[in-house]
């Protein structure tokens, strides 16, 4: 989890600024991932104008600039989207929506401004998994020159430096740039960003995986309490017999003392095959509690397991599969044994390196 704000732009033509707007404005068809109760949450800060409109005002910014030619379907919009990192959604969430919303709005404005260009659209967007907002600019600055002619890596950079100052009195910042991430050897999944598309079309296959993998634990789960609860069963039958031996022996009235030379061939016999029992039962008793410790340890490799998965999904599964009972008390210990270490361990390794957390895999900045 990272607690940083990213923002990454766009320049589109006349078609996908439509797309855009209504995309923004929930109008026409809804993506499956737009939980629609929610809907009523979103916050219309700023009305995209119709693309003709748009056109228009590009038009006449141009128009300061003599050109040889125009492009035959130039970029008419800039837009771009406002996204947090795990941690800062949730700091960001527990804000009133006024100050959401406020703070939104002079991010995008700032933005605007370092991009010599002026706002026209901004939208909040809280119908989805994550709280994030779209905004849209001109695509021609105020000079006539177009914005994404005059855009470079040090201007993308400087938006993520100004979406930082905005938010920074919550502890948000920036994520780290781009190029540093690389150099230190961070995998590519964790700074390649996937499009929508890309994303709608892979998801469906991690997360059949990732169900799959589910499967697996829960199976391995249900073998491993099978085992724990006929070792468990089985050894109370042993510790029940052992408890009548020993019963009996108690119970029974010790015999008078025969002189050795009394003792018969036959009752030596007796004796020894008793002593033998009791023996046997005894090693019975201590392989069956031996048992028992490995079906446990069993039990605490498979929620180490769990513990892998996301916190609400190993949650979920252990309350489900047991609401009481010394099968979830030896589970739930390690669950929580396995994510002490891994906090314990990330901490150790941060402090180590000076580094601070990574940001989100897919809502890191770009540069």
């Amino acid at each position: 989890m990272s607690q940083t704000i990213s923002v990454r732009i766009a320049h589109r033509d006349r078609q996908h600024t439509a797309n855009q707007r209504r995309h923004d404005l929930r109008t026409g068809h809804l993506p499956t991932h737009v939980d629609q109760d929610r809907m009523q949450d979103n916050s219309l800060l700023l009305a995209p104008p119709m693309e003709a409109e748009l056109g228009r005002v590009c038009a006449e910014r141009r128009a300061q600039v003599p050109r040889k030619r125009n492009r035959k379907n130039p970029s008419i919009s800039t837009v771009g989207v406002i996204t947090f990192g795990r941690q800062a959604q949730a700091i960001v969430g527990r804000l009133p929506i006024l100050e959401q919303d406020r703070l939104f709005r002079e991010t995008a404005e700032r933005i605007a401004l370092r991009l010599g260009t002026t706002l026209s659209g901004l939208m909040v967007h809280r119908d989805e998994s994550a709280i994030h907002a779209h905004f849209q600019c001109p695509a021609v600055r105020m000079d006539g020159q177009m914005v994404g002619a005059s855009t470079t890596r040090k201007t993308t950079a400087e938006l993520q430096d100004l979406a930082g100052e905005v938010w920074a009195h919550l502890g948000i910042r920036r994520g780290k740039p781009k190029k540093e991430r690389i150099a230190e050897g961070q995998p590519a999944a964790h700074h390649i960003h996937r499009s929508v598309r890309e994303l709608h079309q892979d998801l469906p296959a991690e997360l059949e995986k990732a169900r799959s993998t589910l499967e697996d634990y829960t199976r391995q789960l249900e073998e491993t309490l099978h085992n724990l609860e006929v070792g468990r069963s089985e050894e109370e039958r042993q510790e029940k017999r052992l408890e009548a031996v020993r019963k009996t022996l108690q119970e029974t009235p010790p015999p008078e003392p025969v002189p050795m030379e009394r003792v018969t061939e036959r009752q030596k016999k007796e004796l020894a095959a008793l002593k033998d029992r009791l023996a046997l039962e005894q090693q019975h008793h201590r392989d069956r509690q031996k048992y028992i410790l490995e079906l446990e340890q069993g039990l605490r490799e498979v929620g180490a397991k769990i513990a892998t998965l996301p916190e609400a999904t190993a949650g979920e599964m252990v309350d489900a599969m047991f609401p009481s009972g010394p099968c979830r008390s030896v589970l739930q210990e390690a669950l929580e044994q396995e994510q002490e270490i891994r906090l314990f361990n990330q901490q150790r390794h941060q402090q180590g390196r000076g580094l601070e957390p990574e940001q989100e895999t897919r809502q890191g900045p770009d540069s």
